[in-house]
């Protein structure tokens, strides 16, 4: 403890020379401090009058979209970062940086070291000044924590105890999730431990005792600071303690945009491995720290290379993820998405796994830098038990936060821009060997699907769901999406309908109700949500917007409770303007079911790309999306006397909550079975044709046939097809004929296993027919058709080109047929060659 018990006479001289000295300068002090407390109401005046003209009453730093609740998926009510006049803390800059700097809060005059980017140094953790407690470790007697909105978060972020020593306090401070890299006090970041098996981040950090105290925890999943207030009480109450080994370790100060610090270790890499390499290291990549393009998205580093700096040579498998549903990386057994980096000193070489293999190279930049650069940049994919993965170099302040990447479409030749993040948190130690690769081989199907209805839908209570990522660039408020759908289930289920989109700082939360009181859990985020309806089944989950969504609910209805998988996509027009990805579509999908488009549909969740030029036919029209997806549209009642009207059906009654109901008053459900034959039963068919690996939006399939590329074998009742096939590559061997399309023969189709159905005119009855019965007859026949092979998972097209005008046209018709098998481009090129006018 320090005391001064008496002044020695013989300083008494030195002492009076002193005062005199401090009189002369006080009123330079004085002055200078006038003139920062001016500057600083100032700065609040403006700060205040920002939020006034904002409307939200939000700083520029709120708007980001700081982040929110605990790591566990649960709604919490935490605000974002707040103004910091109380403490001198300063704004952190827009880029997310903090910007490491003495410590504000070292009266003593010792500060913090904050060595030169270049330097190389360990900077290590000073302590707070403090000079009325004996040295020695406590818990304290009381201790609070509250957000920015005053919310108490004492339980989220804990103080196990504080350690006072040659007048410095420092505190261990624990979070309860595995995901925040660092906290930021004053202006300069210090980095901390994360155990993902325990679930917890740990810092041990300087801090004042016995008052309010701000500090910003950095999460990496939201790459966001999040602004909390601390009151550690440290008196005569405190019990002493011992504090744990190995705390000086925990913690270290991270400089500014310093790729090659040299912190000590967090801990939480292990020991030092081998060095692995990658194990595609032909794929062509860029240097370490230079991204291989300028546009490069900088985005927010705070605490990415300091964290990395502190792992151990050789093989991580690091968690990842990205902005868009047709550029996926593969997940693991346990729903993660990872990747594999390989450290070799500054070096960080990554390699992810593609769901798809729709992209053949891809660019790290903007796809307008892309299309400019040397092919030399471009980073090629390598197959890998049937996947595509892609290895190249990033910087390690490129860690934790969205990077550009633009992809190249094999089919169409267009690059399309794409983001991908890598987080430091829950990074794994692995064997150089290791490989995020699926175990089983990537293979197609020997059959196609109109609709996933095959899959079984009903899991064990052991399955669980991913993490998502919820962050959103949505402003805090209440929201209606702009389009809910959903896929899987039974059957039996009636609807699913989303309530509203709940954004708590900077995190997105539906409320979504089942047309079922029967469901009492359900699985998202990796985690249980309890029914929280009066009436109907309701759940708040934490849901990324604009992308499919893994939900399992447990539904009571049965003898014995059972888990039911669906995926649910939720849509907002205004978060993709804000960019939380997906394309903005204001007015809603615009597929056509009464005419053909006469421009591109608007296909929520889907990128459209070009438009197949038609020449002469006028009964159909092809429209290509990214991804090798294709929409064909066929105009079922032109020239003929088919006609169903207004095009209105139920089909998508499920998605929006409208329930059909019988005569007793009971809801009524579809199949999707039942819903695919209603989609053949308007005056214009859409058929959406995509490759086995493509992830569609979830509930398309309520809105489109879905045709499954390839098509291993196809029903036919028109002979003359045959040849126009086999002509653009198909083999005869693939095409099952029978010239009696009023009686298909089901046994032989099920046995060939028929994976589409190409009915000829036949089956419509005829243009100028007089008759209405023969009429109604004939339309009652062809939907009954459509059903069976509804009913056994046959996609139905009817090909009209003998409807058409003239051979020209007719011939034109090969397009269609191309789409369907996914040769298109050779049946353009077919067609050009061939046209009946040359």
């Amino acid at each position: 403890m320090i005391k001064i018990n008496r002044i020695s006479g013989k300083f008494l001289p030195v002492l009076v020379a002193l005062m005199v000295v401090l009189c002369m300068v006080a009123p330079s002090f004085a002055e200078e401090a006038a003139m920062q407390a001016s500057g600083e109401t100032q700065e609040a005046a403006q700060e205040e009058a920002a939020q006034s003209a904002d409307g939200t009453g939000n700083s520029d730093e709120d708007n980001s979209g700081a982040a929110a609740s605990g790591e566990d998926g649960s709604v919490s009510s935490e605000g974002n970062a707040e103004n910091d006049e109380a403490t001198g803390e300063e704004a952190v800059e827009e880029s997310g940086n903090a910007v490491s700097a003495a410590a504000s809060n070292d009266t003593t005059g010792e500060a913090a070291v904050s060595a030169s980017a270049d330097s190389g140094e360990t900077k290590s953790v000073k302590a707070a000044s403090n000079n009325t407690i004996a040295d020695g470790t406590y818990i304290p007697s009381s201790y609070t924590c509250v957000n920015s909105s005053g919310s108490d978060k004492s339980t989220l972020i804990t103080c196990k105890y504080v350690t006072i020593s040659e007048n410095k306090t420092k505190a261990k401070i624990v979070i309860t999730s595995a995901y925040y890299s660092n906290i930021t006090i004053g202006e300069t970041a210090y980095s901390g431990k994360n155990d993902v098996d325990e679930g917890t981040s740990t810092f041990v950090v300087p801090v004042e005792i016995n008052q309010d105290y701000t500090i910003k925890a950095y999460s990496d999943k939201m790459s966001r600071l999040i602004s909390y207030t601390l009151n550690i009480t440290i008196d005569e109450n405190s019990q002493t303690t011992t504090a744990d080994s190995g705390d000086d370790a925990i913690s270290s100060i991270i400089s500014d945009d310093d790729d090659d610090d040299t912190d000590d270790p967090s801990g939480d890499s292990g020991s030092s491995g081998d060095s692995g390499t990658s194990g595609d290291g032909d794929s062509s990549g860029t240097e370490s720290g230079n991204s291989g393009s300028s546009d490069s998205s900088s985005g927010t580093t705070t605490g990415g290379a300091s964290l990395v700096a502190t792992w151990a040579d050789g093989t991580y498998q690091v968690l990842a993820d990205t902005n868009s549903n047709m550029f996926n990386i593969t997940t693991n057994s346990s729903g993660e998405k990872r990747v594999t980096l390989v450290k070799s000193g500054s070096k960080l070489t990554v390699t992810i796994v593609l769901t798809g293999t729709s992209y053949d190279k891809l660019y790290l930049g903007t796809k307008e830098s892309a299309a400019k650069a040397s092919s030399s940049k471009y980073i090629k994919y390598k197959e890998s038990n049937g996947y595509y993965t892609y290895t190249f170099n990033i910087s390690a302040n490129q860690m934790n936060t969205w990077i550009d990447l633009a992809a190249h479409s094999t089919k169409s030749g267009n690059w399309f821009d794409r983001q991908i993040i890598f987080y430091t948190s829950g990074a794994k130690k692995v064997s150089s060997s290791a490989t995020t690769v699926p175990t089983t081989k990537k293979t197609t199907s020997s059959t196609s699907s109109s609709s996933s209805s095959s899959k079984s839908t009903t899991v064990s209570a052991s399955a669980n769901t991913a993490a998502v990522s919820n962050a959103t660039n949505l402003a805090d408020g209440t929201y209606t999406a702009d389009k809910f759908s959903w896929s899987g289930g039974s059957g039996k289920l009636s609807y699913i309908k989303c309530n509203k989109i709940t954004v708590k700082n900077g995190r997105a939360y539906a409320t979504i109700e089942f047309g079922s009181t029967h469901y009492d859990m359900l699985k998202a985020n990796g985690t249980v949500y309890y029914n929280i309806g009066s009436g109907n089944s309701t759940f708040e989950i934490p849901v990324k917007l604009n992308a499919n969504n893994t939900i399992i609910g447990r539904t009571t209805a049965m003898s014995t409770p059972h888990w039911v998988q669906y995926t649910i996509y939720i849509y907002s027009a205004a978060a993709a303007a804000a960019g939380d990805g997906g394309s903005v579509v204001l007015s809603g999908d615009t597929i056509g079911k009464t005419e053909l488009s006469e421009e591109a549909p608007e296909i929520i969740g889907l990128e459209y790309e070009s438009t197949v030029d038609i020449e002469s036919a006028k009964l159909f029209k092809i429209y290509k999306y990214e991804g090798d997806i294709t929409l064909v549209q066929v105009d079922i009642s032109s020239e003929s006397s088919l006609d169903y009207g207004d095009g209105e059906d139920d089909s998508t009654a499920s998605d929006s909550g409208d329930s059909e109901y019988d005569e007793e008053g009971n809801e009524v459900s579809k199949t999707q079975n039942q819903i695919t034959a209603e989609l053949s039963q308007n005056n214009v068919v859409n058929y959406l044709i995509a490759p086995e690996d493509a992830e569609l939006p979830a509930g398309i399939e309520k809105e489109c046939i879905v045709i499954t590329l390839p098509v291993e074998k196809a029903y036919a009742t028109n002979t003359e097809i045959t040849d126009i096939l086999t002509a653009i590559g198909i083999d005869e061997e693939s095409i099952l004929i029978e010239e009696n399309a009023e009686e298909p023969d089901y046994s032989k189709i099920v046995d060939e296993e028929v994976g589409l159905a190409l009915l000829d005119e036949s089956v419509i009855p005829a243009k100028g027919e007089k008759d209405e019965d023969a009429v109604e007859e004939a339309t009652e026949a062809l939907e009954q058709m459509e059903l069976r092979f509804a009913t056994l998972e046959i996609p139905v097209m009817i090909c009209r080109a003998e409807a058409e005008a003239d051979e020209t046209a007719q011939a034109e018709w090969v397009k269609v047929y191309g789409a369907v098998f996914g040769c298109l481009d050779e049946a353009v090129t077919y067609f050009d060659e061939n046209d009946s006018n040359d």
